[in-house]
């Protein structure tokens, strides 16, 4: 029976430098980091360090409201460090949204829409904002359950709270207008002394080949204004112009007057109109930009003309007197 010894089995004592105990120490090295790269493989390895948050954050806000109508717009910000490529959220919302810019409605299932970028602001980098408006009416409360590109928003309740809007100036309702009464020639003057009158020009976003301006018209006089047109000279092109009407254009002059629901400014209010134009970049400029009142307030009523007196008839001439008898003449018959 042969005996083994912790010496023969481990190479331990003898000669160091013989074959036996090079081939020995070399299985024993072999062994030994066979075990520690299993037991590395299944070592837990500790969580990165992250908060939670949201990837993409929404702000919902009114900015003007008529009554009958209202104007909105939702800002979509992406928290991550990650960009958010070719987005698109859907929400509820109970308004009718009838006009939309800087993104496209593709679909809407009840108060479920969907909407997606307008193309060239596809992709939300990291940190950025990207903003996008519209004209709804309706229920104008903020919208609810919101979908980034199908998945909800981290960090954020189904139910979001609404957040408090910074505190605008509501914009005035524009009163019926007073129709003159028939063949009254002179209507009431309500213009407002030019010099009250201001327009100052924005612009909201600009992407190199277009942008998104926004012209916004008040009225420091102390009366209220029926009516305003704003001018300007722009060299490029107005694709689309909403809360305003393009009343004319005359090579880069453009004129642009008031919406039915805003063509009325009160006293010391204000109101705006936006569009989009081509091209952007330092093209995004508007030059001589003029605004005056009452340019499309009611139009007064012609009166009618009176008529003209007919032409006296003639006099009739005073019939003749019968010739009288001669005195002394025998009137008795022969």
């Amino acid at each position: 029976m042969t005996t083994w010894t912790l010496r023969s089995l481990f190479g331990m004592g003898g000669d160091k430098g013989s074959k036996v105990s090079q081939r020995l120490r070399q299985q024993r090295d072999r062994h030994w980091r066979k075990r520690r790269a299993a037991r590395d493989q299944f070592a837990a390895e500790p969580l990165e360090q992250r908060a939670m948050m949201a990837v993409v954050a929404p702000a919902y806000e009114v900015t003007q409201d008529w009554g009958s109508g209202f104007e909105a717009g939702i800002e979509l910000q992406n928290l991550d460090t990650e960009a958010v490529n070719d987005w698109t959220v859907s929400f509820d919302y109970a308004a009718d949204i009838s006009s939309i810019w800087n993104a496209a409605i593709v679909a809407r299932d009840g108060d479920r829409y969907t909407i997606e970028n307008a193309g060239w602001n596809a992709d939300l980098a990291a940190g950025q904002t990207v903003a996008f408006g519209f004209i709804g009416a309706g229920d104008s409360s903020a919208p609810t359950n919101f979908l980034i590109n199908g998945e909800p928003i981290d960090g954020l309740p189904s139910q979001p709270a609404p957040v408090a809007p910074e505190p605008v100036d509501p914009a005035p309702v524009a009163p019926d207008p007073a129709e003159p009464a028939p063949g009254d020639p002179t209507p009431s003057d309500p213009s407002a002394p030019t010099g009250s009158l201001a327009a100052n020009f924005s612009v909201v976003s600009n992407w190199g080949s277009g942008f998104t301006g926004e012209v916004t018209v008040s009225n420091g006089s102390d009366t209220t204004l029926e009516g305003w047109n704003v001018s300007f000279d722009f060299a490029g092109e107005i694709n689309s112009l909403w809360n305003g009407e393009i009343l004319s254009r005359n090579g880069s002059t453009y004129t642009v007057r008031g919406a039915s629901w805003n063509e009325g400014i009160a006293a010391g209010g204000s109101v705006s109109f936006g569009f989009t134009a081509t091209p952007g970049g330092a093209a995004a400029v508007l030059e001589n930009v003029i605004v005056s009142g009452v340019n499309n307030g009611p139009v007064p009523v012609e009166p009618s003309p009176a008529p003209e007196p007919l032409p006296a008839p003639p006099p009739e001439p005073a019939p003749e007197p019968a010739p009288e008898p001669m005195m002394g003449a025998d009137r008795s018959l022969p």
